[in-house]
């Protein structure tokens, strides 16, 4: 296994977490409650900020190598450029959503949800699809070599939420998380 590939796995641990942790906002939301918007803003804009710039990237740099050496795998993980394209859309689209609620803007509940679960929604098949098909079609196909120059093509900078030190601006919601993981054991 190399290290890009443990990265790529590792980072869909974190996005997962992250995931439920904003389905859960959004449950106590729905039932009547008020989440912590601004951790739920923090988990969004890093999802847009890490996920869409850094970790979709290195993963289409893998895909296109997967390509180029084994069409036939890349074949069956479908169009994962297009993926990345339309996740980053829609974590947009939330996002905007989220910075609107706020701003003490007007957003019909109905609208708000359904940008939500389409978030949660694409995000969840997405990493499932790609821990299914592509990270073990680009493990049995790709060579140490193909991995380690792609490892050099695909340098990335720390994780700004889940690295050694969290940046500033993720520092609340990387405490929220580390609470969170405290009291559920994960």
């Amino acid at each position: 296994m190399t290290s890009l590939l443990d990265r790529l796995r590792a980072d869909h641990r974190n996005f997962a977490f992250l995931v439920k942790a904003v389905e859960a906002a959004l449950k106590r939301f729905n039932a009547g409650e008020t989440p912590d918007y601004g951790l739920l803003l923090s988990a969004v804009e890093y999802l847009h900020d890490y996920a869409d710039q850094q970790h979709h990237p290195a993963e289409d740099i893998v895909f296109k190598r997967l390509k180029r050496c084994a069409p036939g795998e890349a074949e069956s993980c479908g169009d994962l450029l297009s993926d990345h394209q339309r996740l980053e859309v829609l974590t947009e689209r939330f996002l905007a959503m989220l910075r609107e609620v706020l701003a003490d803007g007007t957003v019909a509940r109905d609208d708000f949800d359904r940008e939500a679960f389409a978030f949660l929604d694409a995000q969840r098949k997405h990493m499932r699809a790609e821990d299914a098909r592509f990270f073990t079609a680009a493990e049995r196909a790709l060579t140490p070599r193909d991995w380690e120059e792609l490892a050099l093509e695909a340098r990335s900078r720390p994780d700004p939420l889940f690295g050694a030190r969290a940046e500033a601006r993720y520092a609340a919601l990387r405490h929220a998380i580390d609470a969170l993981a405290r009291e559920t054991g994960v």
